[in-house]
C-alpha cells in the first residue's frame, strides 16, 4: 500500500487506470459490435456509483479511507476507472453465464454471495487492523458487505435494463 499511496504510485495507478478505460471504450463503442454498448454502460454507470458514494461516504463521515487524501486525478483512477474495466470483465462474465447457465442470475448470485463476502470480510478486517479504513456513524462490516452486494448487482441489473431498452428501440 506504501506505493500505491505515494504521489508516483498513486499516478502510475491512475494512469493505467486511464488507459485500461480508454481501450474499454474503444472496445465498447465500436459500431460493429453493438452488443457491446450495454455492457460498457451498465459498467460506467456502476463506476459512477461507486466514486459518488465514496464522495457521499467521505463527506458524512461513514468511511475513512487513506486514498481520500490522493489528488482528485488518482482518486477518479482508483474509484470510477478501474471499477468501470472491473465491471465490464464481471459482466464478460455474466454474458457467458446466460448462454451456458438455464439460471444465470442464480448462478450469479451465488458465486457473488462465495466470492465477495469473504473477500470483503478479509480486505476490511486487514485495512482496519492497518489503520488504512475505517468506519463511523455506526457503519458496520455488515454493512459494507450488503454495500458490496448491491454494488456487485448493480451491473448486471443495469446491462439487462439497457438490453432491454436497445431491443425496445431497434424493435
Amino acid at each position: 500500500m506504501g506505493l500505491v499511496a505515494s504521489p508516483l504510485g498513486g499516478l502510475l495507478l491512475a494512469v493505467g487506470g486511464f488507459i485500461l478505460l480508454g481501450i474499454a471504450l474503444t472496445w465498447g463503442l465500436s459500431p460493429t459490435h453493438k452488443h457491446r454498448r450495454p455492457q460498457l454502460f451498465a459498467a460506467l454507470a456502476t463506476a459512477a456509483v461507486i466514486f459518488l458514494l465514496n464522495m457521499i461516504a467521505r463527506a458524512s463521515g461513514i468511511w475513512q479511507w487513506y486514498g481520500y487524501q490522493l489528488p482528485l486525478v488518482v482518486q477518479l483512477g482508483m474509484l470510477f476507472a478501474l471499477p468501470a474495466v472491473l465491471f465490464i470483465g464481471v459482466l464478460a462474465g455474466f454474458r457467458k453465464l446466460v448462454t451456458r447457465s438455464r439460471r444465470p442470475l442464480l448462478v450469479y448470485g451465488l458465486t457473488a454471495a462465495c466470492v465477495l463476502v469473504p473477500v470483503t470480510v478479509a480486505g476490511d478486517l486487514y485495512s482496519v487492523s492497518r489503520g488504512t479504513l475505517s468506519f463511523g456513524r455506526g457503519y458496520t462490516l455488515l454493512d459494507d458487505i450488503l454495500v458490496g452486494q448491491a454494488l456487485i448487482w448493480l451491473p448486471v441489473l443495469l446491462y439487462l435494463l439497457f438490453l432491454r431498452i436497445g431491443h425496445n428501440a431497434a424493435a
